[in-house]
Formats: C-alpha cells, structure tokens, sequence
C-alpha cells in the first residue's frame, strides 16, 4: 500500500479531450456490462484511498498472487491459490475496478472462503468482479477524512461443481475512510454484501469491516498493519477474523510491489496466508 503525502491537484495539467474521456467512460461502462454475459482474495482495494492522487485520469493495472492455508476448524488441511489479474481507472472523483482471478484451491470455496476439509484440488477462473466508486478526498488544510462510496457486483463466474465458488452473483455497498495524520494514516471501511444462495443452500447476507493504519518510512516506502472481520454466510459457522502486515515498494513512479502476509484469528480463517500485488501505473496521456 502506498501512503506517499498528497496534495490534490488545483488545474487539470493532465487533462485529456472530452471526446477521449467519453470514450475512455464508455469504454469502462461497457467493459462491466460485458461482464454480465466473486469476492476473491486479490488484493488491490483496501490501498485506494491511501494511494488516490485525485488526477483526472490514472489507469494502472495489477496482478500478483495469494496463498492461504489452514483447516477452518475441520482438522484437515487445505490451501488456495489466487492469481489475480485487475484493472483500475481513476477519473477523479470516479473510480472504476474489474479483476477476476485464477484459482487453485482444495477445499469448497463459499465466499471465498473454504468450508471444512479437504477435496481433490480443482482449478479454474474465479468470480469476476466489477466496482464503481465515488470519492470524497478533501483539501490537505481539511480536517475532515477523505471517503469512498462503492458499488460492487460479483458475477459467479466461478465453477459451482469445482467448488471454486457458487455460481452466484453478489452485490455489496462498501463505505472507506482514510486520514493523514502526519506520517500516519489510519484507515477503516464498513460494507454490507447482498449474497447470492445457489439451490440446496441457505446462506445468509452478511457485514464486514476492516481497519488499521499504515505508515511512511520514505517517499518509496511504507509499512501497515491491517485487522479485517467478515460475518460467515453460513450461520453455524464462526466469522472471519484477520490480521495482515503489508509493505510497499514504489520502485518507480509507474511501478510499485506490495507484499503482505495473512494471520489468521478464528476457526473461519486460514491459519496463514502470503501474497503479492505488483501494480503497473499509467498517469499520463
């Protein structure tokens, strides 16, 4: 995650034409709407705020992966492997997002999180995922927090019968916050996921919520800790609770590395889990 100071921009120095930003909209809009014919792992939405610039256009795109292991309260080990590939376009105060995912797994993945033991290993895309988000990012003198609204649909893209997720579409509305406190940033979100049930199931919507706070050795380098709480979708089942330490690298201003590690808190988490997102940032037209 990059937490960098920022200050956002007063003129459009990098502003593009009216016709290239329509298409450059359209081309978004239409890319979600093609989506239609999960919640994965992949990384890449927590940092956003603490790495927003407020340009008038910025598209990066990431790809990395993770991998998290453990029981989930069965006695039986299992472990899952996600490489994500994602997309993001920046038109302040917009942001668009779509990512979908390789997955790897042996267990039953429900919400993206595995119901008990182990199975044969099964592999296959992922859910894909498409976001619309408004920004608030206030002026640095402000004392208010900058804010993100979020709009977020889960295509069940994934193979029902791999167990690589439900075959199911989800819709979740997420609210995030984030504030400069010198070198510090703490941040937090609260969402609320509408949670599709595929036939024979009974899962349940559920909230979820995240905090922490990172922090900014250098201009290329910062560290955080995150603590994240998911509802089960499966009410006899325990809820998610997680702790991860992240770091970023920006080795260049259209390129940063962001590794992490997965602690995990409860039955319904994974006893650990390692990642990576690299990202690739295009600010300039």
């Amino acid at each position: 995650m990059t937490s960098s100071q920022r200050k956002k921009p007063i003129n459009a120095a990098h502003s593009i034409p009216r016709g290239l930003l329509l298409l450059v909209v359209t081309a978004a809009l239409l890319v979600s709407a093609a989506a239609a014919q999960g919640q994965n792992r992949a990384p890449g939405e927590e940092e956003d705020l603490l790495d927003y610039t407020g340009q008038p256009f910025r598209l990066s795109a990431s790809t990395g992966f993770d991998y998290s292991q453990g029981d989930y309260g069965s006695g039986e080990d299992s472990d899952t492997l996600y490489i994500p590939a994602a997309v993001k376009l920046e038109l302040d105060p917009f942001i668009f997002r779509m990512s979908i995912p390789w997955v790897r797994s042996s267990c039953d993945l429900v919400d993206d999180i595995c119901q008990g033991g182990s199975q044969p290993e099964q592999k296959g895309i992922g859910d894909l995922i498409v976001s619309a988000a408004y920004v608030f990012y206030p002026e640095a003198s402000s004392s208010l927090p900058a804010l993100e609204l979020t709009g977020k649909i889960k295509f069940g893209t994934a193979d029902r019968d791999k167990g690589l997720g439900t075959g199911e579409n989800d819709y979740t509305l997420q609210a995030d916050i984030s504030k400069s406190m010198g070198r510090f940033y703490p941040f937090a979100g609260v969402g609320y996921r509408f949670v599709g049930n595929p036939p024979g199931s009974d899962l349940r919507n559920k909230w979820l919520a995240y905090a922490g706070v990172s922090t900014r050795i250098s201009s290329k380098f910062s560290l955080g800790v995150s603590y994240d709480w998911s509802q089960s979708t499966v009410r006899t089942r325990a809820d998610a609770h997680e702790l991860s330490p992240f770091a970023s690298f920006k080795i260049s201003k259209s390129f940063a590395i962001d590794p992490y590690g997965v602690i995990g808190l409860s039955d319904n988490s994974p006893d650990w889990g390692i990642g990576m997102q690299i990202r690739f940032i295009y600010d300039r037209f």
